[in-house]
């Protein structure tokens, strides 16, 4: 697997997570780009996506040539909750939009 992440297998989440990650914290996890560590530490704490950014990940695994058993393993690698993403999480999704934009991949360096 082209994975840097080194932790250990972690069981679904069945209880609340600390942190809810997009794509791009993902991935700048796996290639280890700036912001990784904070990513890391949030995947340590408990973490879920929606399937909207899984599909995004898995799409760029893929162009990365990854094989198709390294792009699933890695979610259940990294213990990540896949969320429902309906019509309310739709809404309150693009609401926060606005509120979190401080909080961009490019300022994770940071804390």
């Amino acid at each position: 697997m082209n994975s840097s992440w080194k932790g250990e297998p972690k069981p679904p989440v069945s209880e609340p997570v600390a942190s809810v990650l997009d794509a791009s914290a993902v991935l700048a996890a796996l290639f280890r780009e700036p912001g990784a560590e904070r990513v890391v530490r949030a995947l340590e704490r408990g973490a879920a996506m929606s399937p909207v950014n899984v599909a995004e990940v898995v799409a760029r695994l893929s162009q990365s040539d990854w094989t198709e058993g390294a792009v699933t393993s890695v979610f259940a690698e990294l213990g990540i909750e896949i969320i429902p993403f309906d019509r309310a999480t739709a809404l309150l999704s693009g609401a926060y939009r606005r509120r979190a934009r401080h909080l961009a991949a490019t300022d994770w360096n940071a804390s």
